[in-house]
């Protein structure tokens, strides 16, 4: 993404209360500057978000900021001064109306900064790979996270894997018979039985892990 544009959404008719988590801000506990911080840019290098001023946003006006999504408190101070610079007075209520730098793994509108916090961390150490994980356990970041205790690399295929599996077991298969051997229905059995579950990442590219 090169645009710094946000995307637009329709903002939801009923929001978190005060206090709550995303989507309203209670005050700061100390003296808030309104001078705008230096954008985060959000070119996909690292993890940026944009949060929108609902406020400006239902009176028709684009306000909010690209902000890196590293640091909660971070997150929360860039928005509360956002929300202090907005064009509509008394501008409390915020969304995140666009994401960057995620590999494709979803942030909703209304996630608390925690949480995408954490999966921004999540995504730096894993990348693509670690995205396409988060969706296969729809979204949830620790299941995701333990998936990893049980990663078996990178094969190109399940048959390639069955077949290395087989030969690190220590069975001694003849010669003559190994032509017969079906590897690839041994993958295939493997993954139906729930015993891995596999990743694609690219052409010939298979991230195998095994389940629970």
């Amino acid at each position: 993404m090169t645009s710094p544009q946000p995307a637009i959404f329709a903002a939801t008719a009923s929001l978190p209360p005060d206090g709550g988590g995303a989507g309203s801000l209670p005050a700061p506990a100390r003296t808030l500057t309104t001078a705008r911080p230096a954008p985060a840019n959000p070119s996909g290098d690292r993890p940026a978000i944009y949060v929108a001023c609902l406020a400006s946003y239902n009176s028709g006006i684009l306000h909010g900021d690209w902000i890196w999504a590293d640091d909660a408190d971070d997150m929360r101070d860039a928005t509360r001064a956002m929300l202090a610079r907005s064009p509509e007075p008394d501008a409390e209520e915020w969304a995140i109306h666009d994401h960057a730098g995620f590999e494709g793994a979803r942030i909703e509108e209304y996630q608390s900064f925690e949480t995408v916090a954490d999966i921004a961390g999540f995504i730096e150490e894993l990348g693509e790979l670690g995205a396409k994980v988060l969706e296969h356990f729809g979204q949830d970041l620790d299941d995701a996270r333990k998936a990893f205790e049980d990663y078996c690399g990178e094969f190109e295929s399940l048959a390639d894997y069955a077949e290395e599996l087989t030969t690190e077991c220590g069975t001694n298969i003849p010669e003559s018979l190994r032509h017969y051997i079906d590897y690839a229905a041994m993958g295939r059995d493997m993954e139906i039985n729930g015993d891995v579950f596999t990743v694609q990442s690219g052409h010939a590219e298979i991230h195998i892990f095994r389940g629970h």
